[in-house]
Parts: C-alpha cells; structure tokens; sequence
C-alpha cells in the first residue's frame, strides 16, 4: 500500500499536523488517479511529465511569476497530450498555510514532496536553472526521466 509522505517522517508530522494530513491526501489522490486511469487505459499515450524551473523569488510577485512561467508550460503539455505534474502550483498551497499557520513550510518540505512525484512521472522538463531544479534534475537523471529542455523538444 502507498504511504505517502512517510519519508519525511515524525518532525514534519507533529510540525504541522494538518498539513500532513492534507498532504497525504493530495498525494495519494493524484498517485491513486495515475494508477487508475493507467489500469482502465483512459490516459492518452502521453507521459507523466515533471515541470521544473525556478520557484524562489525576492517577494509574492516574483513567486507568482515563476508559477504562472510553469503553468504556461504545464498548459502546453496538456494540450500536446501529455500529463503534467507542476510543483509550483504548491505556491497557492504555501500562501494557505501562511495564512491558516503564520508561517509557511520550509524549502526542504517541498523539495521532499517533489521527490515523490518525480518519482511517478516518465519525464522531466527542465524550463531554467536554479537550486531546487537542478536538484530535481539531478534526481530526475539518477531515476532514468527522459530530460528535456524545452516544451518543443516534447512530441
């Protein structure tokens, strides 16, 4: 059985309950959605396809610029029938818990939830450099992903 976010272990746990609990469930709702929309063949011969690029900013609005950048690509995948996975869609999340906790999740949180999605996927786009991409490259390569550098390099 899958148990998502068992990796990061008791501190994120009893750090933010919550969280955890909603986590697990975004998680396990996406990974069981791949599992069965593969077992029914309702998934297109596209391929489960990471998005990475820069995240990190100075403020919101650089946050929020990178996050519509990998939409914009995640889009374009979409419509060239692949099925992307777009961790700067976590960007929304990390305000809500800023808002509901008065603090927002740390780097390395993230990093390890990303780590699990790579994990499912079949390839990784890589749109530009920075510390987190290049560490999800460098995992990405070390789990076999097809690497491309650009939207136009995807059939």
């Amino acid at each position: 059985m899958y148990q998502p976010f068992a990796f990061l272990g008791p501190i994120y746990h009893n750090t933010i309950p919550f969280a955890s609990e909603a986590l697990d469930r975004v998680v396990k709702t996406w990974y069981n959605g791949i599992q069965i929309c593969n077992d029914k063949a309702q998934v297109s011969t596209g391929m489960r396809i990471y998005v990475a690029g820069p995240y990190t900013a100075r403020d919101d609005a650089g946050r929020l610029a990178n996050t519509k950048a990998a939409m914009r690509a995640g889009l374009q995948l979409l419509r060239k029938g692949h099925i992307p996975f777009i961790p700067h869609l976590c960007h929304f999340f990390d305000l809500w818990v800023e808002e509901e906790e008065g603090q927002r999740l740390p780097w390395e949180i993230y990093m390890k939830w990303d780590d699990a999605f790579l994990e499912c996927c079949e390839a990784f786009l890589y749109l530009a450099p920075s510390p987190g991409a290049d560490r999800e490259r460098q995992r990405a390569e070390e789990l076999g992903l097809t690497v491309f550098q650009s939207v136009t390099e995807i059939p």
